[in-house]
């Protein structure tokens, strides 16, 4: 939180003169005071940060707000250098997931694996964003090949976060299965019981018919 409360600092003091680096700078530049914006809003929302840390900060809207304003602007500076940038897609999808948008977050993560199929994040992305939608089976096959990528790099960038985020999903998709498993067992069971009372109402009623029939013929 730390990290993410002076990357705000560094945002607002840089913002204003962004658009006198150089253009092939640009969509890097936008695309990650976006994204620190981005998780500035997410640990405002999820309470990872101080009420006392608050003051002077704006809210999550805002803050996502100017991350949109700034990924926009990421886009159109790449038009100008002929460049397509993964993290602008794999940034503004990110956006969408945490405002529950999860069709446009989903097209723009398919925006950036046409970039990069490989990308770990935005399969990462990807599952988090089935899973969210329900497509379980889906989000399984994502999240375990992102995971599987993430613990091969051989690169220094620390992946333990991102690993731990992907096994918090298959826990959540895991622990739903076990409960869809065992809510079709007992409305099995239920349907089962229901069966057999119903078998047995019928039997008794035919019972008692066959022998009011039985009655009605002696006399």
């Amino acid at each position: 939180s730390e990290f993410q409360l002076k990357a705000y600092d560094y945002y607002r003091e840089i913002a204003p003169s962004l658009e006198q680096i150089p253009n092939e700078q640009r969509p890097i530049a936008y695309s990650g005071l976006a994204y620190s914006l981005i998780m500035l809003s997410r640990y405002l929302e999820q309470g990872k940060i101080d009420k006392a840390q608050f003051i002077g900060l704006p809210n999550v809207d805002i803050l996502r707000k100017n991350a949109q304003i700034l990924l926009e602007k990421a886009k159109t500076a790449e038009i100008g250098v002929n460049g397509n940038y993964i993290n602008t897609r794999l940034f503004l999808s990110i956006l969408a997931y945490d405002q529950q948008k999860y069709e446009p977050a989903l097209q723009e993560i398919e925006n950036a694996l046409t970039l990069n199929p490989e990308h770990e994040l935005s399969l990462m992305q990807k599952g988090l964003i089935l899973e969210s939608m329900g497509f379980n089976q889906e989000a399984l096959e994502y999240l375990n090949i992102a995971k599987n990528r993430l613990e091969k790099r051989q690169d220094k960038i620390d992946s333990s976060s991102w690993i731990k985020e992907i096994d918090e999903a298959l826990a959540r998709i895991a622990n739903l299965n076990v409960i869809q498993v065992a809510t079709a067992s007992a409305q099995g069971a239920n349907d089962n019981n229901n069966k057999r009372d119903r078998d047995e109402f019928n039997k008794d009623n035919h019972q008692s018919q066959t022998s009011s029939d039985s009655n009605s013929s002696s006399d």
